[in-house]
């Protein structure tokens, strides 16, 4: 019996490798038959295991709406909570480009940051890895959109310094043909003058 507990225990911490890994599998402990493999989805009494399924065949309008029934029901644990907002996050930074958004993975991590764990519950270690990994990518992305945002801007400025010079010398080879003609005009002048 004790067993049989410490399975379903294991298998409820588990929820947060699951995302974290991409692989919805828990093994039992007691020795049966092993049923052929078909792949079905697999439904825990928080829906974690669920919602990570969804996510992992990229049909990812149901997984968000998964993981915000999780994050919504009171009645499940502040690590599942937790973990449906990193889901959540997960989505955002996706490179499918009708969902990656850095504002909404951004939003999604302050409010897997703000979920506060239950009276003896602790956050697992997958979990704490996944918030640390999803901050560190969410940083990276944005310090590229930034490297990126100055070198468009570098670039157009190069372009209008180019744009610039190239006037600048035009202006110069004007100023050079004018005074020369200037020069031409003050020789015949003194050349007038003088009486040559």
């Amino acid at each position: 019996m004790k067993l049989r507990s410490a399975s379903k225990k294991l298998c409820r911490m588990g929820a947060g490798v699951f995302l974290l890994m991409g692989v919805v599998a828990c093994a039992t402990v007691e020795s049966q038959p092993t049923p052929p493999a078909v792949v079905e989805k697999v439904v825990f009494d928080d829906g974690l295991a669920s919602a990570n399924f969804v996510y992992n065949t990229h049909d990812y309008e149901a997984a968000i709406n998964e993981f915000k029934s999780i994050a919504r029901n009171a009645n499940v644990s502040a690590s599942s909570r937790r973990m449906s907002y990193l889901g959540q996050a997960l989505i955002y930074l996706s490179s499918d480009k009708n969902w990656h958004s850095l504002e909404n993975a951004k939003l999604a991590l302050r409010e897997a940051g703000q979920v506060e764990p239950k009276e003896n519950e602790e956050f697992s270690l997958a979990s704490d890895l996944l918030m640390d990994s999803i901050t560190i990518t969410i940083g990276t992305e944005s310090r590229y959109a930034e490297l990126r945002s100055k070198s468009g801007n570098s670039s157009s400025e190069v372009v209008r310094l180019k744009a610039e010079r190239d006037a600048l010398l035009v202006d110069n080879s004007n100023l050079l043909k004018e005074q020369a003609a200037l020069n031409d005009a003050l020789e015949k002048l003194k050349n007038l003058t003088l009486g040559n």
